[in-house]
């Protein structure tokens, strides 16, 4: 977990006024969202995660992710852009996301992300 004080005061805070948050690892709403889309569900698994108002996916880089992973959280992150927030958490810099997805192009779909200085 990636995560620093500063972060969970903040997501605490979040729970205190209310808001609903959800932390989950990569791996396991990867495989459930594939699971979901095996079963033809992908699209009542994305609405149930609407709920949330923050959703935080942990440990982004721990796993490479096959071309099918890769393009149900694609999915996701594009279901959930006008949904809710959304955090992801990597111990790997967005330059190095080619050596986390199968498919080291499609990410970049979704957008570029603010400037890191330690990237």
């Amino acid at each position: 977990m990636y995560f620093n004080l500063v972060t969970l005061k903040n997501i605490s805070t979040l729970i205190k006024q209310g808001i609903r948050v959800k932390f989950t690892l990569a791996t396991r709403i990867v495989q459930s969202l594939q699971q979901s889309k095996e079963e033809l569900s992908l699209a009542d698994a994305l609405i149930r995660l609407d709920k949330y108002a923050v959703l935080i996916i942990d440990d982004m880089g721990y796993v490479k992710k096959s071309s099918q992973e890769t393009q149900v959280l694609l999915e996701f992150i594009a279901h959930r852009f006008d949904i809710g927030s959304l955090i992801i958490t990597s111990n790997q810099p967005f330059s190095a996301l080619d050596q986390i997805f199968d498919d080291s192009g499609r990410y970049r779909q979704v957008g570029t992300p603010p400037n890191n200085p330690r990237d």
